[in-house]
């Protein structure tokens, strides 16, 4: 059986290790330098307690993706005690608090919001976003300056500029705007609109309302495929 050397243990190393001995045939050997495995996805243990370090949620709308998770940590939609190994399906709920009302994050316009927000607020957040429209930030470098480009100055000061900041740890100023692309993706005010009329129609990522949840945290996926992987390669 042919050989092949995978540098890490993170969960890009795991997933090309696990693809490479199932699809093709391949032993992988993995070399890791610490001593876990799931890099930055990892979920530690800490005195009896388990916590995610990162990748919280898993969502996907590739089949292949879909279907290799699902084989490692079969999908329930509700906690089983009869098994551990589980891929819980879990709604998601993000919310930003702003002048004493609590607003879902990402945005997603509706008469709830509109109530909240008052039309003198919504006015000027409107009439801001089509400035942004009219005249974008070019070059586009920063992240301050894609959410700008895409919500208005007003409205990336009120739930996005010190929002990012508390989850990441540094000013969208400071973030490159490669950051926005990866996570938020194609969302904008327009699509966040179109998405409150036309759910069934339209469904940018960023608005996913569920996800894919390990029982024991991100970590016991890769532990799994970990598992997989050290198990196929002493049976070959």
């Amino acid at each position: 059986m042919k050989q092949a050397i995978v540098i890490g243990a993170g969960p890009a190393g795991l997933t090309c290790a696990y693809e490479l001995f199932h699809t093709n045939s391949i032993k992988p050997i993995i070399i890791e330098q610490e001593n876990f495995i799931g890099g930055i996805s990892r979920t530690a243990m800490y005195k009896g307690n388990r916590i995610d370090i990162g990748g919280h949620r898993f969502f996907s709308r590739n089949q292949e993706i879909l279907s290799m998770w699902n084989k490692i940590l079969p999908f329930r939609m509700h906690p089983d005690n009869s098994t551990d190994n589980a891929f819980l399906i879990r709604n998601r709920k993000s919310r930003v608090f702003y002048r004493q009302n609590l607003f879902n994050y990402p945005l997603i316009p509706s008469v709830s919001m509109l109530q909240k927000l008052g039309i003198c607020e919504v006015s000027r957040f409107l009439k801001d976003y089509l400035l942004a429209k009219s005249n974008p930030i070019v070059p586009e470098q920063t992240l301050e300056a894609f959410f700008i480009n895409r919500f208005g100055t007003a409205l990336y000061q009120a739930f996005f500029e010190s929002y990012t900041e508390k989850v990441w740890g540094r000013h969208p100023s400071c973030i490159d705007s490669s950051w926005g692309t990866q996570r938020v993706k194609g969302l904008d005010l327009k699509k966040a609109l179109i998405h409150t009329f036309f759910k069934d129609k339209y469904q940018e990522t960023s608005l996913n309302q569920s996800f894919y949840y390990p029982k024991f945290g991100p970590g016991q996926l890769w532990g799994k495929m970990a598992e997989d992987i050290s198990r196929n390669n002493n049976n070959s």
